[in-house]
């Protein structure tokens, strides 16, 4: 996460109502694809947290979001001693954060839902 200065954003406020008067977007590249912005805040808080911003514009929670940017394909599930299963976890990649579920989708078939402490 990036704080922005004080003068830094409002330079980026200058800028972003420029392009909006222009009849303009930004268009920006994130995993889950392209998105425009015409709002400064909105230029703002993908700056300063592109993750939470993405997660808010899918609409799923900040924890759901990272764990579906980190899924490698591999079970999340701990064996009984503790070590990552081996296995492939659900399906290989979810297009959208809305179609993961932690605990599910990143699980084969022996561990989903299944936590051993």
């Amino acid at each position: 996460m990036k704080k922005l200065t004080e003068q830094k954003k409002g330079e980026i406020i200058k800028a972003v109502k420029l392009i909006d008067s222009l009849k303009a977007s930004i268009l920006i590249i994130t995993r889950v694809g392209f998105m425009d912005i015409n709002n400064p805040k909105d230029f703002i808080d993908f700056l300063e947290d592109e993750d939470r911003f993405t997660a808010n514009q899918v609409g799923v929670d900040i924890d759901t979001y990272k764990a579906w940017k980190s899924y490698d394909g591999q079970c999340t599930g701990k064996t009984k001693t503790g070590k990552r299963c081996k296995n492939t976890g659900g399906f290989w990649f979810h297009a959208n954060p809305n179609e993961f579920t932690p605990g599910t989708s990143d699980r084969c078939a022996v561990h989903k839902g299944i936590i051993y402490d």
